[in-house]
């Protein structure tokens, strides 16, 4: 199976040498354990896989592709420094995408309401919100609340849905940083990413009329 490559490759280069896993945990400074366990499931740190590569005298590359490959990189956001991971593993692609479609949901229906109220003349969407202006000290509260919240949920969802979409790994090899970014677009992310930036053009583009043009 792809997901046990990396572990299949650990192992044959050690039964290549004619070395036992206590061998080869003596000579990479590793675990029997850790040695173990990359040769079942192939889930070990990038440092574990550094040790390994220098006592194979391998370059670090030839394993860390494999490790890419059963890394799931299109369905959540993962993070790894110095051979400690972080995944995020709720920040999967369709839960990105529904979290990003309910904070973007308050703009977009002002948004929209608004456009059919004042530019056709449809009022029907912006029917709920008169209850905003139908008194000053609510239009007040409205007026310092509704940036906050609608500008928030546009740049929230973009980021999530931005996000779910990447994989970034910083490790250290041979007392130099290195680094690779994966980058997994999905259908639905793309289009919550690219309605967010929109909207909030929009919401920005208002708000600048509204304030600073000169009638």
């Amino acid at each position: 199976m792809k997901q046990n490559r990396l572990a299949e490759k650990i192992k044959k280069l050690r039964t290549e040498r004619a070395w036992s896993q206590a061998h080869l945990a003596e000579i990479a400074s590793l675990s029997i354990r850790t040695v173990q366990r990359s040769e079942i499931d192939g889930k070990c740190s990038y440092e574990s896989l550094l040790s390994l590569a220098s006592a194979f005298d391998i370059d670090v590359k030839d394993l860390t592709v494999l490790l890419k490959d059963q890394l799931p990189l299109n369905t959540k956001f993962s993070f790894s420094l110095l051979g400690y991971n972080f995944n995020f593993g709720w920040l999967r692609s369709l839960t990105a995408f529904w979290v990003g479609t309910i904070m973007l949901f308050p703009a977009v229906y002002f948004i929209v309401a608004s456009l059919l109220k004042y530019n056709f003349g449809i009022s029907f969407l912006f029917e709920p919100l008169e209850i905003f202006f139908s008194s000053y000290e609510l239009m007040k509260i409205f007026n310092l609340l509704s940036p906050a919240i609608f500008l928030s949920g546009l740049v929230g969802a973009f980021i999530i849905n931005f996000l779910a979409m990447f994989s970034i790994k910083w490790w250290k090899e041979k007392n130099v940083f290195q680094s690779e970014v994966s980058f997994s677009p999905q259908t639905i992310n793309l289009v919550v990413s690219v309605f967010s930036l929109a909207s909030l053009m929009l919401m920005l583009g208002y708000a600048v009329a509204e304030n600073f043009i000169i009638r």
